[in-house]
Parts: C-alpha cells; sequence; structure tokens
C-alpha cells in the first residue's frame, strides 16, 4: 500500500509519495495523473504498481504498446511509431488518454497503423491536432467517431450543403442523404486538402459542438454520428479553430443528440438513443428537396437567385457537404 501526504501552497498542491520498498517521489499538481493518483490513494485501496504507472505515463504507455505491436518503440523519453515520435498534440492525447483511465490500447495501435496508410503527413498531422482539440473517440477497428450537423426533410438527414458525392457508390447530386448504415464518399482529389478555408468542397464532419452549433442554423435539424478511417483524413480547415474536418469517406452511424465519452473503445461504439420525435401531428411542415444542381452548366459557376445555401454570414454560395 502506497503512503501520501498532500500538501499546498501558491503554487499548488503537492503530493508526496511514500512506497513499501523504501522509495518517495512527489508529484505536482500541474502532472497530468495527479488527480487520479489522488483518488486512487484515497479510495484506500491503491497498490505500489498502480501508482507508479500513474506516475510514469509515457514509460508505461510505451510498455502496454509495444506488447501489442512490435512497431512501437520507446527510447525513455519518447514513444516512437515506425521509428517516428508521438510528441506533440498525439503525445499529449495518449498520456491524456492513460491518466483518464484508458488501458488498453488495442484501439490505439490499429488506429496508428490506419494513420500511416494516409497518403498525405500533412493530412495527418491535421489529424492528429483536430483529436486534440476536439471529441476523441477511437472504435474497436481504429476508426474515428465523429459527429456530422444535418438537416431534414420528410424525415431523411440531408446534408446542409449541396454538391457531388456518391452514397453506396450511386452517384447523388444536390443534398446528399445520410441514412444511418450507408457509406458517403467523394474522389479524395476533389476534396479540398488546404488547412486554411471555412467552407470549401469535400465531406465535412466535426466535434460534437461543433455539429450542434452548425446544425441549428437550419431549422428541423440532428446530428448524426459517423465513423473514418483515419486513411480518409483530408484537411483540418485552421479557420474552424481545427474543430472541423474534410474527408472523403465515412460511414453514417445514426443519429444522436448525446455526446461520447472521448475513450478508447473495446466494443462497437453504440449510437446514443435520441430524443423521441414530434408526432406528425405536431412537426413543422417541411418542403421536398431534390438532389440537383445548382451550377451553370456552361460555366460551373453558381446561379444567382437560385435555392444554394450560403454562408449566413458573408453571402456567397458554399461547396462543402
Amino acid at each position: 500500500m502506497t503512503f501520501f501526504n498532500l500538501t499546498a501552497d501558491s503554487k499548488g498542491r503537492t503530493l508526496a509519495l511514500f512506497f513499501e520498498n523504501g522509495d518517495s517521489e512527489t508529484i505536482p499538481e500541474t502532472h497530468i495523473s495527479f488527480q487520479a493518483i489522488l483518488d486512487k490513494l484515497l479510495a484506500g485501496t491503491a497498490k505500489d504498481e498502480e501508482i507508479r504507472e500513474l506516475t510514469r505515463v509515457l514509460e508505461t504507455v510505451a510498455t502496454k504498446m509495444s506488447a501489442l505491436s512490435e512497431r512501437v518503440s520507446v527510447d525513455g523519453k519518447d514513444i516512437y511509431f515506425d521509428g517516428d515520435p508521438l510528441a506533440g498534440e498525439l503525445g499529449e492525447v495518449i498520456k491524456s488518454l492513460f491518466a483518464e483511465g484508458n488501458t488498453d490500447f488495442g484501439p490505439l495501435v490499429k488506429f496508428l497503423e490506419k494513420a500511416k496508410t494516409n497518403p498525405s503527413l500533412e493530412s495527418v498531422d491535421g489529424l492528429y491536432r483536430w483529436i486534440k482539440n476536439g471529441d476523441l473517440v477511437i472504435d474497436p477497428e481504429g476508426d474515428i467517431i465523429a459527429y456530422k450537423g444535418v438537416k431534414v426533410v420528410d424525415g431523411v438527414s440531408y446534408s446542409t450543403r449541396s454538391g457531388m458525392a456518391f452514397v453506396d457508390g450511386e452517384k447523388v447530386e444536390g443534398f446528399i442523404p445520410n441514412k444511418p448504415g450507408t457509406v458517403i464518399t467523394m474522389p479524395r482529389s476533389t476534396v479540398d486538402d488546404g488547412s486554411h478555408g471555412y467552407c470549401a468542397t469535400g465531406l465535412h464532419v466535426g466535434t460534437h459542438a461543433f455539429a450542434k452549433g452548425f446544425a441549428t442554423q437550419y431549422g428541423d435539424s440532428r446530428v448524426v454520428l459517423v465513423k473514418f478511417n483515419p486513411r480518409d483524413m483530408v484537411a483540418v480547415p485552421k479557420d474552424a479553430s481545427s474543430q472541423k474536418a474534410r474527408v472523403c469517406r465515412y460511414v453514417v452511424l445514426g443519429e444522436t443528440e448525446a455526446r461520447l465519452a472521448s475513450a478508447l473503445y473495446k466494443e462497437p461504439v453504440k449510437v446514443p438513443a435520441a430524443p423521441e420525435k414530434l408526432s406528425s401531428k405536431d412537426a413543422p411542415k417541411q418542403t421536398t428537396v431534390t438532389a440537383q444542381s445548382y451550377r451553370d452548366p456552361k460555366t460551373g459557376q453558381f446561379v444567382k437567385g437560385g435555392n444554394a445555401p450560403r454562408d449566413p454570414k458573408t453571402g456567397r454560395f458554399l461547396k462543402g457537404i
């Protein structure tokens, strides 16, 4: 059993730890595992090894990950995957996940393996930045779970922007239906890969807060849960504070209003129950929207006066879906 002494001064709280073998260690409140360590100590059931694992976050995570894949290594200071250090944003995310109680790093290893197949290093860097600033949920297959704000027409979820995409392999032009279980794709070459530009061509996904706030602009709307392979990340616009991303493929899981807890999931992610819908009697009247092009067939430009969506702030026509 680990003994401890908790003190506080103008610089914050400090934990003095005393282990059974006579070793001692001091943990400042700024340590990423400080609260987790304190909680275990106050519960009175913590074993020395559990506390030591929390104090040595990076070494512990590296040990657990290297046991799952020979592609993971550690030099005492950093974790490496295929020789590349998992530092910066991703390193901090990994340490936070462990401090929050995630100890099965199988999904994370699969995520890293898939990220390595992304053809763009810039896209991978954007992905790491996005997961740090957003809601990091990795499913058992190593895929990322994200959110998308959609509008509802006759009970069906559609993209809030018009464009061209493939739904289960079938080409659709106009507003793209996002029914649960469908696979939405775009040729990667047609997705804007720039890190700037709030609205641009591509399949857009985001954090829960971003998707929910975005959806509220469109009357009858909802948020759907989607998943995408790290390989299919294309860009993370800095203009949106890294809260949204452009991908070239995602799978619609289902409607949700709840935010999933950030975690490495061991079982398939279940879509949280959505709130009860209004009855057809109480529901507001909706206008049917059919898939159609809003561009001039000769010039390729958006046709003014049409019903293509515009940015509410600038009034410009929008392309991203």
